[in-house]
């Protein structure tokens, strides 16, 4: 399977490791590099979207298994993506 990310925010290219080939715009890699470490995503979770959602749950220990999974898990080098690459859908082709 292919996955194409349109943006680099952090929470589209989190589950990139699911597929086969990935892409991603050039000019993002560099920032999804830095943005899909593991320390990243904890701070992220911890700090940011976990507070937002509620001060407990960053407490609650189920909700720290799923992020240390989240951050544990393996990221894939992007390839680069830009206008010149096509996908075939089955019969139709978008860049």
């Amino acid at each position: 399977m292919i996955c194409v990310c349109t943006h680099r925010h952090l929470d589209h290219p989190l589950g990139t490791y699911q597929f086969d080939q990935t892409y991603l715009h050039s000019n993002d890699l560099d920032l999804y590099r830095q943005h899909s470490s593991p320390g990243f995503i904890r701070a992220c979770g911890y700090q940011g979207i976990a507070f937002k959602i509620s001060r407990r749950k960053v407490r609650n220990l189920q909700y720290r298994e799923l992020l240390e999974a989240i951050a544990g898990k393996p990221r894939p080098e992007l390839a680069p993506l830009d206008r010149t690459k096509k996908f075939d859908l089955g019969g139709r082709k978008v860049s």
